[in-house]
């Protein structure tokens, strides 16, 4: 085995340690590819930042400026994705369940024009610790194309999976199968459903009689699931999920304390690393019953919480004397001028002693209040303006 083989080896062998990554940096040095070992340092150094670090950005502009001119030749293991698109670097700092308001770096399909559907959803490789963590792309493009086996050159990433619409016709009978094809060529370290679709009774009936690929899925997004219900049959066979979000509407706390309930009852708090409530639009003491919910268990491996989109004014966490997140790292809050007294119960409260708060809010500059509360509370707690 070769020098480069047997670094990635290690890298695929040890995908949550960075020493690998770095020999493999020091390797790419050494023999005239110096702009991919930068990548693969300055991406490891923006993974250890603190989440509102100004220099998470800048580093950021950095790995994609070094990415755009090696997009063909960094990412040629995933090309069967794109079909005839031209592949593209890019970046963005929205806020998602599993990133928690981290910059992402990544490539993404390019049509060609200047406008784009609506409802169209690009092919996406994602990258992180500067190698292809999260490769999306459709459904139709998975059962027509075989990607063949990848190459051990770097970490198995996750398969995102872009269902369509509910108008598209899914033949559900090649799905699954399609899907346990890819997975079981030991290529992916697991998968995952995205939008723009939601996934019918249909195919949840034939997903719960594939229980070995259902053991697979790493994330969960509630909202994809009609009935929502359906979603709680899956849970006790998704044995590697780590991630799962649900959305309140008009329905209110009712639409997520049932899924709460159930992944305790299916002892999906034992493995979740990350939670997200979202679309908080609801009735005063909504967030509260919630983050009450989360506390009558326990959830050892819980680093993240996301509470997106809150405009409630009641404290969010009155009357929690437990501590049902030992190892919870982050929370974030997004929201419209949310109180000082609000942000303080937070920091205050003993479920989120652990943690750091960050806060996103929807102004301009930070209220004199916030600024406060940052030099108080500094360095746990941080506001973006």
């Amino acid at each position: 085995m070769s020098d480069e083989k047997a670094l990635l080896a290690a890298i695929w062998a040890h995908p949550h340690e960075d020493t690998p990554r770095l020999m493999y940096a020091d390797w790419l040095d050494e023999h005239g590819q110096g702009e991919r070992a930068e990548f693969i340092r300055v991406q490891i150094e923006a993974a250890n930042l603190p989440t509102f670090d100004p220099e998470r950005a800048s580093k950021a502009k950095r790995t994609r400026h070094l990415l755009a001119p090696h997009v063909e030749g960094w990412v040629e293991p995933f090309r069967w994705i794109f079909a005839d698109l031209q592949p593209v670097a890019w970046s963005d700092r929205s806020p998602t369940s599993a990133r928690l308001w981290g910059e992402v770096v990544g490539v993404t399909g390019y049509k060609g024009g200047n406008e784009m559907p609506d409802d169209y959803a690009p092919p996406e490789l994602r990258f992180e610790r500067g190698f292809v963590s999260e490769v999306t792309t459709a459904l139709a493009t998975i059962i027509a194309r075989s990607p063949g086996t990848l190459p051990r050159s770097g970490p198995r990433p996750k398969l995102s999976v872009q269902w369509p619409y509910g108008g598209e016709t899914v033949e559900v009978a090649r799905v699954f199968p399609a899907l346990r094809e890819r997975l079981t060529f030991d290529n992916y370290s697991g998968w995952q459903f995205s939008g723009p679709g939601s996934l019918g009774p249909n195919e949840l009936e034939v997903l719960v009689n594939e229980p070995d690929l259902a053991a697979g899925i790493t994330s969960l997004d509630a909202s994809l699931f009609r009935p929502r219900q359906s979603l709680y049959r899956i849970l006790p066979l998704a044995k590697q999920l780590t991630h799962l979000t649900s959305s309140l509407s008009d329905g209110g706390a009712e639409d997520v304390l049932p899924l709460i309930r159930a992944a305790i009852g299916s002892k999906v708090n034992e493995s979740l690393t990350d939670f997200a409530v979202v679309n908080l639009f609801s009735e005063p003491a909504t967030i509260a019953a919630v983050v009450t919910e989360l506390a009558t268990a326990v959830w050892p491996k819980l680093k993240r919480i996301l509470l997106y989109q809150w405009r409630e004014r009641s404290c969010l966490t009155t009357g929690i004397t437990a501590e049902p997140f030992p190892q919870l790292e982050e929370i974030t809050l997004l929201g419209e001028a949310i109180s000082r007294d609000q942000l303080t119960d937070v920091l205050e409260c003993p479920a989120f002693r652990t943690a750091r708060v960050r806060y996103f809010e929807y102004e301009e500059i930070k209220r004199p209040e916030i600024l406060a509360l940052e030099k108080l509370y500094s360095p746990r707690f941080q506001c973006r303006a």
